[in-house]
């Protein structure tokens, strides 16, 4: 698998991160990460759980996202969302 990703230092920008499979004579193009930062408003950011990390499974990406949002009751960020989607890999597609 390669991950190619495109970073804007930048507010406002999104950053995006794109999962490829390469099986040697073909290359397949898989999920997306994405990340973005908007200072003291919000930021999220989905990361990639591939099978070698720690939890990962054989054949599965997982795109984990967490986003928040600034408080200013608190001065610091609350957490809002947090989702996973999972990717099986058949050899050809991602499903």
């Amino acid at each position: 698998m390669i991950e190619l990703s495109f970073i804007y230092e930048a507010c406002g920008y999104e950053n995006r991160d794109v999962l490829f499979a390469w099986t040697g004579t073909d290359l397949y193009m898989g999920p997306h990460a994405s990340s973005m930062f908007e200072a003291g408003i919000f930021h999220y950011n989905e990361t990639f759980v591939f099978p070698s990390d720690s939890g990962g499974v054989e054949n599965e990406v997982r795109v984990t996202r967490i986003a928040e949002e600034w408080d200013e009751e608190i001065e610091g960020y609350v957490e809002t969302e947090r989702t996973t989607a999972t990717y099986t890999w058949n050899g050809k597609v991602f499903e």
